[in-house]
């Protein structure tokens, strides 16, 4: 069972972070799924379209005061929301929970989701391992403009509350890796090469045991 987890980055380019999370990309990603494995996208109700998403950023930049605008700081975060199992009815409404959640315990606003089930890889076995998640896109701007930042132990309750809402354990705590940083989120490459390096291992195993099988036979002949 995956565990939990929530990672975001500032939006350096709306309209890459938008296209990409709503797939409306002008090439299609050539790291998806073959397109008979693909469980499809879901856009989760309530979120805002390609066009709002793209105004809203304008406004919100043009909005932007104190040192987050003297750093050219982006007012729009995007995150990767870990998710487990493969029913995108039950996620979209569990990461409807995560959003007001969200909301309530950051003060920040929550633009759009989207769960992607087209990524992932095929096993050894022919069968489609899928690397289930969903992007959100979050205004991270109070109403004077100003950028809401999150302390430490904030952006650990935000990782609890992940938790809870999509009924998953939890990744380990701070206390709980002596202070060293997590295992950031893997991207599809990553995915997708961490599977084959476990199925690589696997099946060395299996080459080593049959060996050992073959020499057992062949002594007590």
């Amino acid at each position: 069972m995956r565990k939990s987890s929530v990672h975001f980055k500032q939006v350096a380019n709306a309209s890459v972070a938008i296209a990409h999370s709503t797939r409306t990309e002008e090439t299609e990603p050539a790291y998806l799924l073959p397109k008979e494995h693909r469980l499809g996208n879901v856009i989760v109700p309530g979120s805002m379209s390609n066009i709002a998403l793209g105004l809203e950023f304008t406004r919100a930049k043009a909005s932007m005061t104190g040192q987050a605008k003297a750093r050219g700081s982006s007012p729009f975060w995007e995150g990767v929301v870990v998710l487990d199992g493969i029913d995108m009815k039950a996620q979209t409404a569990a990461l409807q929970s995560w959003k007001k959640e969200y909301e309530k315990a950051t003060g920040q606003r929550v633009l759009h989701m989207a769960i992607h089930g087209d990524e992932g890889f095929i096993n050894s076995e022919g069968k489609p391992e899928y690397n289930m998640h969903a992007h959100v896109i979050v205004n991270r701007l109070n109403d004077k403009g100003r950028v809401i930042k999150l302390e430490r132990k904030q952006l650990s309750a935000v990782q609890d509350l992940t938790a809870k809402s999509l009924g998953m354990q939890r990744g380990e705590t701070l206390e709980e890796r002596k202070g060293m940083r997590g295992r950031k989120h893997m991207n599809h490459r990553e995915f997708r090469k961490a599977e084959n390096e476990k199925r690589l291992d696997v099946e060395q195993v299996k080459v080593k045991l049959d060996k050992s099988q073959s020499d057992l036979t062949r002594q007590r002949k």
